[in-house]
């Protein structure tokens, strides 16, 4: 094997962190990482990192463990070949069978939360066909459905007494507009507790996990984004009295109260750097406790919660963390602020540590005056260089400071790599988040052809490329059917072809999604026809590259298919590569490595560094 194929595998290798949680007595930790492979829950000693040990079964995928107050079991989701129809399972800590909790195949359960004595969970699922709140009991497996409602619901959060069960929603209006809600866990009406006017948000989906039940019960936590940024408020259940906890020009998200209510840990995001912080509640006192740069605290995958923890005691927190040059690791440090100790960490020994590359955040003006920031990777060996810009999904997504072994692969063969948070995306406050509503593949895309025009107009790009995956996908498709002068090669990574079929063959969730968006194909024929790239496949001038996953459940195999028989039929050069028993999100460390494999060669043949010759691999 040579030097570079194994350093390859090395960066592959190097893990995330999806999910993070302290045992009731303080003495252990559990976490989600896909290190070598598929991500797997593994349980470790707090004052030994080699006293550790795998508890998911395997080989299927299994994440987001959360422990039982009883201290007794270690719930957590899997799914099969990334079908995203998510069982919440249910493991001893110290070893035995697994019990399937929900015990419903084929059907999506997530956002799950243990009662405050263990007994029962709360999560979400489309069981009966709508996104609802369920709840189970442990022992005889009894499933109530708590809500029934046609809009989807996220957050569950039992109150400490197991009388009430919260969570968000939308009853308004405005198809945007998420709102928190209450309810009696044996039956009952609904209660809105958050109530405003006009179009924000008063949940949790994009800013954490959140309502959650303050200690004693009378309160829950909000992100609100009523006065633009996402901010922390405490609301009374019963009077609906809101308390102001934490505001700033930055959006906060992921808080999480103190075991004794007196503090608040949480998560200010900076420009795509998230940093843990905690602030004193009755002094107003507050301090950053964790990196102060890369992705701390942040939330796991398809937000399932912030991957941090307070000790029992309330004197330290447990956090997941990634960085440019760090790949997803756990670690502990004091409440009251200090030195974090690593508990754990995924990056292999045989990366190349001083290969690696930390990018700078850069600013640039769009075409219609507004600022737009991103993250400029640069390689070692020097200026003018191709450029790659790389849009990414959501598309009220974020780049952010964290790991990315494809990323730090494409910088070593020489390229430049450029992450813009184009207008549509979070961390930027209510109104950027909603500049693309209404207009996908508009003014969100012009800003990524302007970040293409600012890397050659400053001397940094010989030549530009486009690739993303999910929504950075459909960028990418829309980039080459509407800027094709601009592209010399694109890589769309189960992007969007066709909007219509998008919408007519969606998970009810993710047409609810693109509802809120851009509205219906009822609503707006002629907008799905000329945004959707299929349409114009003709117009593609440059070389393509198709990754899909077989059982994508958000965006369908056939969505690839039909791009595939476009460009066939047009004559177009392309490639087309489709894994089996994968989804959104490629899980099997085979191929995370054949994939990126695959793109560094694709950009070595249609966009050769200068003076370099392609690396064989």
């Amino acid at each position: 094997m040579s030097n570079t194929d194994s350093h390859i595998e090395a960066l592959v290798s190097a893990g995330a962190i999806h999910g993070v949680d302290v045992s009731p007595d303080g003495r252990w930790i559990c976490y989600g990482t896909s290190e070598g492979g598929r991500t797997q829950v593994w349980i470790q000693s707090l004052e030994n990192r080699n006293e550790r040990r795998q508890l998911s079964p395997g080989p299927e995928a299994a994440q987001q463990p959360k422990w039982s107050p009883r201290g007794d079991l270690i719930a957590f989701l899997q799914d099969v070949g990334g079908d995203e129809n998510f069982q919440v399972y249910a493991v001893d800590p110290q070893g035995g069978r697994i019990m399937d909790l929900t015990r419903c195949p084929g059907k999506l359960h997530e956002n799950f939360s243990w009662s405050w004595d263990g007994r029962r969970i709360a999560y979400v699922s489309n069981r009966d066909g709508q996104f609802d709140v369920y709840s189970s009991d442990i022992e005889n497996g009894t499933v109530r459905r708590l809500t029934d409602h046609p809009s989807v619901h996220h957050s569950p959060e039992f109150s400490p007494d197991g009388s009430l069960i919260s969570y968000c929603s939308n009853r308004a209006e405005h198809r945007s507009n998420w709102d928190t809600l209450v309810a009696a866990t044996d039956g009952g009406d609904e209660r809105l507790i958050t109530d405003h006017d006009g179009e924000a948000d008063e949940m949790s989906y994009y800013a954490g996990q959140l309502p959650l039940w303050s200690p004693d019960g009378r309160r829950v936590l909000v992100a609100s984004s009523i006065r633009g940024n996402y901010d922390i408020m405490a609301i009374d259940v019963v009077s609906r009295e809101r308390t102001w906890l934490l505001q700033s020009p930055d959006d906060e998200m992921n808080a999480r109260w103190s075991p004794d209510g007196e503090r608040l840990a949480f998560v200010l995001n900076h420009d795509g750097n998230l940093v843990l912080h905690v602030r004193d509640l009755s002094t107003g006192n507050q301090w950053r406790v964790s990196h102060a740069e890369g992705v701390s605290g942040s939330l796991g995958m398809r937000g399932k919660g912030p991957d941090y923890r307070w000790t029992p005691d309330g004197q330290s927190i447990v956090y997941g963390y990634s960085g440019p040059c760090e790949a997803g690791s756990v670690w502990i440090v004091p409440s009251i602020g200090g030195e974090s100790r690593l508990l754990y960490s995924s990056m292999p020994e045989a990366v190349d540590k001083d290969a690696l590359v930390a990018p700078t955040v850069e600013r640039y003006e769009s075409f219609d005056g507004r600022t737009i920031s991103g993250f400029l990777y640069c390689p070692k060996a020097g200026l003018p260089a191709p450029a790659i810009v790389m849009p990414h999904g959501g598309p009220t997504g974020q780049s952010t400071n964290g790991w990315s072994s494809l990323v730090q692969h494409l910088v070593r063969l020489g390229y430049v790599v450029f992450a813009p948070n184009f207008r549509g995306s979070t961390g930027y406050g209510r109104e950027f988040q909603w500049l693309n509503k209404n207009d996908w593949g508009g003014a969100d895309l012009r800003d990524i052809v302007e970040g293409a025009n600012w890397l050659e107009a400053k001397g940094i790009a010989a030549g530009v490329g486009i690739m993303g995956g999910s929504y950075g996908g459909f960028m990418t498709l829309a980039a080459v059917t509407q800027y094709p002068e601009r592209w010399k090669a694109a890589v769309s990574i189960y992007g969007i072809a066709n909007l219509e079929t998008m919408y007519r063959t969606a998970r009810e969730d993710m047409k609810q999604f693109q509802l809120r968006n851009i509205g219906s194909p009822e609503e707006r024929p002629d907008f799905y026809r000329e945004r959707s790239p299929l349409h114009h496949v003709d117009r593609i001038m440059c070389p393509l590259f198709i990754f899909q996953g077989e059982r994508d459940a958000r965006v369908p195999l056939e969505e690839a298919e039909q791009m595939k028989r476009g460009l066939a039929e047009s004559g177009k050069p392309f490639e087309y590569v489709v894994y089996e028993a994968e989804g959104h999100g490629f899980t099997k460390f085979e191929t995370r490595l054949d994939y990126t494999r695959r793109i560094g060669e694709f950009f070595q043949r249609h966009m050769p560094v200068r003076g370099r010759e392609p690396i064989s691999v």
